[in-house]
């Protein structure tokens, strides 16, 4: 699957409603998607999306039990990789110059996906695992706001949604992954 940062875009464009992880699920199985602050139901994908903090998200992480208490969820979005903007995402297949390139794989294939990647670059795959908020977060956000590819083992609505059975998950921005081949 690829992810495709655009400027923000005309409303009417990015149609229907559903979860970040929703809207991959479509881009995985096909279809390109047009993904902006209007079509996001989920309140931890506005707020790491950079769309904004939705107010009570505290209460919404502790009540998803993703935090134990508010003090936690506090802790939790401040040390949170976020957007520093608003804008629209495309998410499909064989885009035209994606920002990011996700693969998708059992955790061996994965592993030699990785290794293969540190072998030529001789940098190490962040694991900023926190399975809350895995394909807005872990696999969008931080790749591209640092530039760093970064693994995931999924979240509650990516692994019921988007990840098959078994699966993890790595996303590198396309200019990381220039000698990678990639197929998912």
């Amino acid at each position: 699957m690829e992810i495709k940062v655009l400027k923000p875009m005309r409303r009417g464009l990015c149609s229907g409603m559903d979860t970040f992880c929703g809207w991959a699920k479509k881009a995985r199985e096909g279809s390109k998607v047009y993904v902006c602050e209007e079509n996001i139901s989920c309140p931890l994908a506005t707020f790491k999306l950079g769309y904004g903090k939705p107010s009570g998200l505290e209460e919404t992480l502790v009540g998803w039990g993703d935090a134990a208490t508010i003090r936690e969820a506090k802790l939790y979005l401040k040390n949170t990789v976020v957007i520093d903007r608003k804008v629209t995402f495309l998410l499909g297949r064989d885009l035209e110059n994606p920002d990011l390139i996700v693969y998708f794989g059992d955790p061996d294939e994965v592993m030699r996906l990785i290794r293969r990647y540190v072998s030529l670059t001789g940098e190490r795959v962040a694991c900023r695992v926190s399975g809350i908020g895995a394909m807005c977060g872990e696999l969008c956000a931080y790749p591209y706001m640092t530039n760093k590819p970064s693994l995931s083992v999924g979240c509650e609505g990516s692994r019921s949604r988007v990840f098959r059975k078994n699966e993890i998950a790595v996303s590198f921005p396309r200019d990381k992954v220039s000698s990678i081949e990639l197929d998912d």
